[in-house]
């Protein structure tokens, strides 16, 4: 199994924007950038949908395991 190593450093300057699957939250917060880490609260139906279309995009676009945590 052929394994490499990056620095945290390195990886910080190869960050993604992803949509999260709302149009006006990716207006306020410009997207969800890779590397950083958001809290959003409120009704639980709409964050579990925003937290699985965030998922989608993200395994679409990075073509990468998602891990979701609830």
């Amino acid at each position: 199994m052929n394994t490499s190593f990056i620095r945290s450093s390195q990886l910080l300057l190869k960050t993604v924007k992803l949509n999260t699957g709302c149009k006006a939250l990716d207006n306020l917060i410009d997207k969800i950038e890779t590397g950083k880490t958001y809290l959003f609260y409120g009704d639980e139906k709409v964050l579990e949908k925003l937290l699985y279309s965030l998922a989608v995009n993200a395994l679409l676009r990075l073509e990468k395991p998602v891990l979701v945590v609830t």
